[in-house]
């Protein structure tokens, strides 16, 4: 019996629709992220450590298996 295989984790990042109020009512944690952070990350709704997205899509691990 093959093994199921584990998903890759990916690292995503937090980007919401922001709310437009005034600058004292802005929570740092509320801040968006800045584009260099987003590179290699996909857009979530929750932050989430991982291997960097390349944006490559991997095969199905059986597929993988016969290919090679």
């Amino acid at each position: 019996m093959i093994p199921k295989p584990q998903p890759r984790q990916i690292r995503t990042i937090a980007f919401v629709t922001p709310r437009v109020v005034p600058n004292d009512q802005v929570k740092p944690d509320e801040h968006p992220p800045v584009q260099t952070d987003l590179d290699d990350a996909k857009i979530s709704t929750q932050t989430h450590d991982g291997t960097p997205d390349d944006g490559t899509a991997l095969a199905p691990p059986l597929l993988r298996e016969m290919e090679g």
